[in-house]
């Protein structure tokens, strides 16, 4: 199914907080994707107009590893439901 489709949606904060928590610099992705050296550039944003989230590698060594790793992260991040609160207050501000 599709996900957010409009800005006004009350997950819309969650998911913008989310994608910051996850792709922050030393954050979950850049300690375990570019810390490994899986991948130099990456992004996960989201597209609102289709509905999707999307999530790109630049330069990976690995493009299979590197994809595994970042869903290893999201769902340990899910399951755990622990989040640094520094880094909380950090993706909210960017």
């Amino acid at each position: 199914g599709k996900g957010l489709t409009s800005h006004l949606s009350a997950d819309y904060p969650a998911c913008l907080v989310a994608t910051e928590y996850l792709t922050a610099l030393e954050g979950p992705f850049w300690m375990r994707l570019r810390g490994k050296g899986l991948t130099y550039n990456y992004r996960l944003y989201l597209n609102i107009a289709e509905g999707l989230t999307y999530f790109s590698l630049g330069q990976s060594t690995s493009v299979a590893k590197a994809y595994k790793e970042a869903l290893d992260i999201v769902q340990a991040t899910i399951t755990s439901g622990e989040l640094a609160e520094q880094e909380i207050h950090g993706a909210k501000s960017a």
